[in-house]
């Protein structure tokens, strides 16, 4: 059982920095609330996409109980999209996982799962065939439908999983003919993560750091590589023009403060120096650039930070570990003398 959870895992880990081809409007249902996509083409073809998916490879490769290729499986893994219609979080949580995949990375994960239910005597997967696609529940408590064009459904929900798959098939209404997410601006051709939501200011609660999202009624965030830079985008819509001047206001007035305080961060400064604040109409667009480079060595500086604090823990076991013995050790000879 812990082995498909895991497998599970790195499929999702390996995904969660991947997308790939052009959002599909027709994959997601038409009552999305929010949307995560990520173009695994584009990720793959830049400096940032090259470093991140070599460290998850490497991750995956180094904790998985899972002898495989991950890194083969990456590369295989056509696309993925995570979408949902509420905003619940935990045991309440309703969305939904889509994988896209080639048939060879379908026939391990369909043989990893054979393998777990031979092995598996609780009985907790269960597997039923629904018309072309086959449905996996572990435990009763996540659902995996392996449909016949290679693609894996994955949510808690299994009457989600039903809905998604009505989606794909044309059963259900999509966001092709739904006016979700309209009204925004078209995404720059270099982005690798895109993030949509509507309606976040009504039922969600957010910290007070990001209070100035609850005067917008949705929002939309991309991130990409351009030439020597990375590339933040985050685009804001309002009901009116009125309310757009407000939360432009609100952000001119944190970066001057941040870029007016005697800061000895000077990665900050710089950061606040590449924020652009542009509006039309009921959108306002903030646009960061931040050298590749900078951004990199960073990432690079808290990967070694976490991975000697990782193998400190494991020093302090392992010695641990060993004064327990030692210690049994001389108990056992203390008992031992006459």
């Amino acid at each position: 059982m812990k082995y498909y959870l895991h497998l599970l895992m790195c499929f999702s880990a390996l995904s969660a920095t991947t997308f790939a081809a052009p959002l599909q409007r027709k994959l997601v249902s038409a009552d999305a609330k929010w949307l995560v996509h990520l173009d695994l083409d584009n990720l793959r073809s830049t400096e940032f996409g090259k470093f991140v998916t070599k460290r998850l490879i490497a991750l995956a490769d180094s904790t998985s109980s899972v002898k495989m290729d991950f890194g083969a499986i990456f590369q295989k893994v056509g696309s993925i999209t995570a979408y949902g219609d509420q905003y619940e979080t935990g045991p309440q949580s309703n969305g939904v996982l889509l994988i896209k995949m080639d048939a060879d990375t379908q026939k391990i994960l369909e043989g990893f799962l054979a393998a777990q239910m031979l092995t598996d005597k609780e009985e907790s997967i269960k597997k039923t065939q629904q018309e072309s696609s086959v449905m996996y529940s572990i435990k009763d408590d996540l659902f995996v439908s392996i449909q016949p064009d290679h693609q894996a459904v994955l949510s808690k929900s299994q009457k989600q999983i039903n809905k998604a798959r009505d989606v794909l098939s044309g059963k259900a209404p999509n966001l092709s003919s739904s006016k979700a997410f309209a009204g925004f601006p078209s995404a720059p051709n270099s982005f690798f993560f895109l993030g949509l939501a509507e309606a976040f200011n009504q039922k969600v609660d957010m910290p007070p750091q990001a209070k100035i999202l609850q005067m917008a009624d949705g929002g939309r965030l991309v991130l990409g590589e351009n030439a020597d830079k990375l590339v933040l985008e985050v685009v804001l819509k309002a009901k009116s023009p009125e309310v757009v001047k407000q939360i432009q206001q609100v952000v001119d007035g944190m970066t001057a403060l941040i870029s007016l305080s005697k800061t000895n961060n000077p990665e900050l400064q710089q950061l606040i120096n590449g924020v652009k604040v542009v509006t039309e109409k009921n959108l306002l667009l903030v646009k960061i650039d931040y050298p590749l480079a900078q951004a990199l060595e960073k990432l690079r500086e808290v990967i070694g930070a976490d991975e000697r604090e990782d193998g400190g823990k494991k020093k302090v076991k392992l010695e641990k570990e060993s004064e327990k013995k030692a210690a049994g050790g001389s108990a056992v000879n203390k008992e031992a003398k006459p």
